[in-house]
């Protein structure tokens, strides 16, 4: 049996300055992958702005979508519809890609 292994560049882009070693994604570079733990309401936007193509994401989102809707604490409400108009956005941007 053959192995090949096939060598992965990571990059990043940021919604926050961070201090680490590893490259920033040039605009409008190509991804077999992108995996995001940014607010995902923030996501659909780093993507456009930076011109970012990708063939597959997986989104870190959160489950206080479900709690928080039902929150009678009004924050929490926005916060869960921010979580909703965030998921839908990024199913929205995958599909022209």
């Amino acid at each position: 049996m053959q192995i090949i292994w096939k060598i992965i560049e990571v990059k990043f882009i940021h919604y926050k300055k961070l201090n680490i070693n590893i490259k920033e994604a040039e605009d409008n570079e190509k991804f077999d992958l992108v995996i995001s733990l940014a607010p995902i309401w923030n996501l659909k936007n780093m993507l456009k702005e930076k011109g970012i193509f990708f063939r597959n994401i997986c989104a870190i989102s959160s489950t206080s979508v479900i709690s928080k809707s039902n929150s009678q604490i009004s924050n929490d409400k926005k916060l869960s519809q921010l979580y909703i108009d965030g998921e839908n956005d990024i199913i929205e941007i995958s599909k022209n890609y």
